[in-house]
């Protein structure tokens, strides 16, 4: 099946800011691509975890489901239309074929912090 409608994506969908990962340099540096914005559905959740310590993090989730054709490996670096950043921890692809299910990108999002 094709991905996403174009209908859904436009009632249910936000604009992500996706700079795809490509490794780390001869000196170290994470190297990451130039940022692409593209249209997805966005589902955060609070799986805060926050512990009595005042220096832990808490740490929130994000699942979102773009265009099969994403550039997107994992430890990407995500900006949601919320202003919300983070990773990219796992990337599924989901392949329809010939079922109704719609082919897309699944992207598993974690360390969300507000933007600076």
């Amino acid at each position: 099946m094709a991905g996403i409608p174009a209908s859904v994506l436009a009632q249910l969908g936000q604009s992500v800011s996706i700079a795809p990962y490509a490794g780390v340099s001869s000196s170290g540096v994470e190297i990451y691509g130039a940022a692409v914005t593209v249209t997805g559905i966005v589902e955060e959740s609070d799986n805060t975890s926050r512990s009595v310590a005042p220096t832990d993090d808490a740490e929130a989730i994000a699942t979102i489901r773009c265009p099969l054709a994403t550039n997107c490996p994992p430890g990407s670096r995500i900006t949601l239309a919320s202003g919300l950043t983070g990773v990219a921890t796992s990337v599924k692809r989901w392949d329809g074929g010939d079922s109704p299910a719609p082919s897309h990108l699944e992207i598993a999002m974690s360390g969300l912090h507000i933007a600076e």
